[in-house]
């Protein structure tokens, strides 16, 4: 439960404090607004503004402030003192995090509310999505502070938990940019062509990091909801067992090293193993391999605070990379666990552009006697074109396509792109022929919107090729 007679008291003790912050907010927030915002951007893009503002601010107070209101955790006289008083540990957690909230929440939303104000009568219009920006500004705030909180709950000194709070939030960034570099590398090399054989696995940023959560909502018209809801659940989670670290701490461990499974050991093998399989991707020497085993060697060192070397270390690094390594042989033996598709999927062409360009690195290639590079094609309008579009894919890779160029070759690529997926074929000017017949078969179904010639550094629209 909350205890109100010490909630009061630490707001009136940091009441100087929420003052300055609220200061700061101010001049970063409301002052620009008033100062700045006449000479840039239109009126939508001036709440877009004041939302990202508004966010940087609230993540780093959201940060700070909760760091400083369980900072007595880190100590061991004031944890000694603040575990003594005639109060629960329970209320004692409750109350500490509401303050955290409630100190770096307020300051926030009352300057947004009046940057907001200040947009409004400056430009005399005003955006819903104002107001769903200040919910999730909320949101990031709230999320925020519950890992930190949980870092200081498993943390036993002021580094660590710093350490911990900033790498929860950064790490996942780390890890599934790592994994994306991988799909896709890799995917290349068991694929006819190359392309963006994983679209949409980016989406998985926005469910493991609370600002990439944020920012979709910012970049996206009608972003879902869903990344919030599965946060809000990760957050309560991560509180419960946060709450009970808190309520266990002993006294002794403060201002030791922390020792707690998902601290370091879980950081650093996370870190370890995202740099190996990056480095599995750039298909580099053994060498680099070597000089990540002195980063990991590093970094044990640093979460012990203490030199050491043993075989412990040594059979760690091995398992981690030997788990990497079979993760990777794995994905490329089962082309991808099912995960990239050499067909592109066209069930979003009804509602989308699609184009297809093939053009030839020597000018000697010709269709109907017209010489050209590029063939740009319609919008699509219904199932028709998706089924022509997936005729001419299969048509082209049934070519058996080129996947790496070779020097002093001449090239036909084919360039496909439907909703954001794409696919780059390359064929030996040889195969000239037999990419002229698959086109033939499907070009009356995929209705060439024209030809554009490019010759002599010029580019002229020729008529279009249908029978």
């Amino acid at each position: 439960m909350l205890n109100t007679k010490d909630f009061k008291y630490l707001i009136k003790s940091n009441k100087r404090y929420l003052l300055f912050i609220t200061l700061i907010i101010f001049i970063t927030l409301p002052f620009i607004a008033l100062t700045q915002y006449n000479q840039i951007g239109n009126d939508t893009f001036l709440y877009d503004v004041t939302y990202i503002i508004a966010m940087i601010d609230g993540f780093i107070l959201a940060f700070i402030v909760t760091l400083y209101s369980f900072k007595f955790m880190m100590n061991k006289k004031q944890a000694t003192l603040y575990f003594s008083l005639p109060t629960t540990r329970s209320s004692l957690f409750v109350t500490r995090s509401v303050f955290a909230l409630f100190a770096s929440i307020v300051p926030v939303i009352l300057n947004y509310i009046l940057a907001v104000l200040i947009v409004y009568f400056k430009t005399d219009t005003f955006t819903y999505r104002a107001i769903m920006y200040g919910l999730v500004i909320i949101f990031l705030m709230m999320v925020t502070s519950v890992i930190v909180i949980y870092a200081c709950s498993i943390a036993n000194n002021m580094m660590d938990a710093t350490a911990f709070s900033g790498l929860y939030i950064i790490m996942p960034v780390w890890a599934i940019c790592a994994l994306l570099l991988f799909f896709e590398g890799a995917a290349e090399s068991f694929m006819a062509g190359t392309g963006s054989y994983i679209t949409g696995v980016e989406s998985w940023l926005i469910y493991i990091n609370p600002p990439a959560t944020s920012v979709t909502f910012l970049s996206q018209k009608s972003p879902s909801v869903m990344p919030i809801v599965s946060w809000c659940i990760i957050a309560a989670v991560l509180l419960y067992f946060a709450h009970r670290h808190f309520v266990d701490r002993k006294v002794e461990n403060i201002q030791e090293s922390s020792k707690y499974p998902l601290g370091y050991p879980f950081i650093t093998t996370c870190i370890i193993a995202s740099l190996a399989l990056t480095l599995y991707t750039s298909k580099v020497n053994i060498m680099m391999y070597i000089v990540l085993f002195v980063i990991y060697m590093m970094m044990y060192c640093f979460s012990i605070r203490k030199v050491t070397f043993n075989y412990k270390i040594c059979i760690s690094y091995i398992i981690i990379i030997a788990c990497t390594f079979m993760l990777a042989k794995g994905y490329e033996s089962t082309k991808g666990f099912g995960i990239p598709k050499e067909m592109m999927s066209f069930k979003a062409v009804q509602s989308d552009n699609y184009d297809i360009s093939l053009w030839s690195t020597d000018d000697t290639f010709t269709v109907n006697q017209k010489k050209y590079y590029s063939l740009e094609l319609q919008k699509s309008k219904g199932e028709a074109d998706a089924e022509a579009l997936k005729a001419f894919q299969q048509e082209i890779v049934a070519l058996n396509p080129v996947t790496e160029t070779k020097e002093n070759t001449n090239y036909i690529i084919v360039n496909m792109e439907v909703y954001g997926e794409t696919r780059y074929y390359n064929f030996e000017l040889s195969k000239s022929d037999a990419l002229s017949k698959a086109y033939e078969k499907c070009k009356k179904s995929l209705k060439p919107a024209g030809l554009i010639n490019y010759q002599d550094g010029s580019e002229n629209e020729v008529s279009a090729i249908v029978d």
